[in-house]
Parts: C-alpha cells; sequence; structure tokens
C-alpha cells in the first residue's frame, strides 16, 4: 500500500545529511537546524524512547525518538525509521500528512532527514504522558485498582473513537496499541487520549479489522485498596 503525499519536497543538500522539508516547514524549525541539522541534532538531541527489543522480547531492535529543543524552547521530534515496521522510509509521513490536513489528531509532519543510510522522520513535539507501560508507572504512582480499571475502560473508549475516526475518514488501520499513544489525565481521571505511532499503517479491512489493546498481556499486579 501507498498513500500519495499532497505537497511536493524542498530538498536542502549538506555535507553530511540531506533534509526533505514539507512546505511551510522552514517557519517550524530552528535556523541553526535548517543551516546545522546534523550539528544541532548532536549537540541538542535529548532521547525521549530507545528500545533495544520488541514487545515479545527479541533482540536486535534499534528505535529511537530523540526530542530537539532550540534556544527559545521550540521542540520538535527526530524519530529513526524503521525498515522491518514500514514499506518505505515515507510512510509514516505520508499517513501524517494525511491526517494533519483532514484535521484527525496527530503530530504535525515538517518533512526527513536523511544521514548515510539512516532515515529520520521529523515532526512536531506533543506533550503528554507516553502509554508505554502506564499501568506499572501508575501503580508505582500509588493509584487504587479501581482508579486503574477506570482508566483502562476510559483509556479503551477514547482510544476506539481515535480508530473509529482514523477509519471513516482516511480507510487506514494499524495494530492499535496504548503504548503508541500520549495521555493526558485530570488528576485521576483519564481526559484524552492522542496518537503518535503511524509505522504500521494500511488499508483499513472491515472484514478483519485491527484489534485495540490497551493492556499488555503481561503486567505489574495492581494493589488492592486496604
Amino acid at each position: 500500500m501507498s498513500f500519495e503525499m499532497v505537497n511536493p519536497f524542498a530538498e536542502i543538500k549538506r555535507e553530511h545529511y540531506t533534509l526533505r522539508l514539507l512546505p511551510g516547514a522552514k517557519n517550524d524549525l530552528p535556523p541553526e537546524f535548517i543551516d546545522k541539522a546534523y550539528e544541532f541534532a548532536l549537540s541538542n538531541a535529548k532521547k525521549l524512547k530507545h528500545v533495544d527489543k520488541t514487545d515479545t522480547g527479541v533482540e536486535g531492535v534499534n528505535e529511537i525518538v530523540w526530542k530537539m529543543t532550540d534556544q527559545d524552547g521550540y521542540s520538535f521530534v527526530l524519530k529513526l525509521t524503521q525498515p522491518d515496521k514500514t514499506p518505505d522510509p515515507d510512510h509514516e509521513l505520508r499517513i501524517l500528512d494525511r491526517a494533519h490536513k483532514a484535521g484527525l489528531p496527530s503530530p504535525k509532519p515538517l518533512g526527513m532527514m536523511h544521514v548515510g543510510t539512516s532515515d529520520f522522520l521529523m515532526m512536531e513535539y506533543v506533550p503528554g504522558r507516553s502509554g508505554q507501560d502506564i499501568w506499572d508507572k501508575l501503580i508505582d504512582e500509588g493509584w487504587s485498582a479501581g482508579e486503574i480499571e477506570a482508566a483502562q475502560i476510559d483509556a479503551e473508549r477514547l482510544i476506539k473513537q481515535v480508530v473509529d475516526t482514523y477509519r471513516q475518514a482516511l480507510k487506514i488501520d494499524k495494530p492499535w496499541y496504548i503504548k503508541d499513544f500520549l495521555l493526558t489525565f485530570d488528576g485521576r481521571k483519564l481526559k484524552s487520549v492522542f496518537p503518535l505511532d503511524f509505522e504500521r499503517a494500511h488499508t483499513f479491512d472491515p472484514v478483519n479489522p485491527e484489534k485495540i489493546r490497551v493492556v499488555p498481556k503481561v503486567a505489574k499486579p495492581i494493589r488492592k485498596a486496604a
């Protein structure tokens, strides 16, 4: 499956890298990054995610997401694309481009950065709590079994709303894991979810839709209230 880009790229070539920017991306990126992206990345990157194993424990994964912040506090993200997860390096960028233009919840795509044999997706930074191991984190923060169960019910309902919107508006589907969402809480109440990861997006098949997975197969046991 291939999704066409609505907008052409503006290409900027340097000695160590090539930037391919979507229209308007220059206004969203620090000038020093555009001029010296390689050096800027080396000196300003903060690792948001680095996974060396898959969800099933398989070694050899190199999943890296960097947050970049300029001197004015503006932040964006560089995400290393995974050849085993996506049909081509630009696949996720095209999905985000369509989603953003359709007004769906999604990070704003900025373009691609190519360094050697590596391809990085560039997109806006969106604040929120990662769904990665979220229930274990809430247990450690003292949430009760009832509070976590209520949050899990809300998470499934909110994620289903996002899933239905993407299936109807863009006719796409993907494995819907809570780890690929940002969560926003109001106290101990889950208020919203925001999808981030579209590497495995594909054409929606209503006969065989992807499942929504809010709770992992193996999770830390929840302490019961005394």
